[in-house]
């Protein structure tokens, strides 16, 4: 007899979490604001709205948890990971890393 899959008994919705996360782990910061394509961003509350032409540090995650955006000052740092979670691309600004891996999940070296 096939047994049907279980749903989870405690389900909660993203948006749901994230609000949860942002009460909980985050109230003196605001994560009400959507930065380019980062949907949960953590960012200093400002008092007087002129200081917010300050560059803020900025993370944009994918769904897995992994670092795909980092924002940090004037810097702008890109990542990204193949399906089983290796990283396979690193770009700091202008310069970009590509890496592979071998049967082993072992980076390989980049060849020149």
């Amino acid at each position: 007899m096939k047994q049907s899959p279980m749903k989870p008994q405690n389900f909660i919705r993203e948006e749901e979490l994230k609000n949860r996360v942002a009460t909980l782990y985050f109230g003196k910061y605001d994560c009400d604001r959507i930065v380019g394509n980062i949907d949960f961003c953590i960012l200093p509350r400002w008092r007087d709205p002129r200081q917010m032409v300050l560059i803020p540090d900025a993370f944009g995650y994918n769904e897995r948890g992994e670092v795909v955006l980092a924002q940090i000052g004037a810097n702008s740092f890109t990542h990204a990971y193949d399906y089983i979670g290796n990283q396979t691309n690193f770009a700091a600004n202008a310069a970009t890393n590509t890496f592979t891996h071998n049967n082993l999940n072992q980076m390989e070296p980049e060849v020149k």
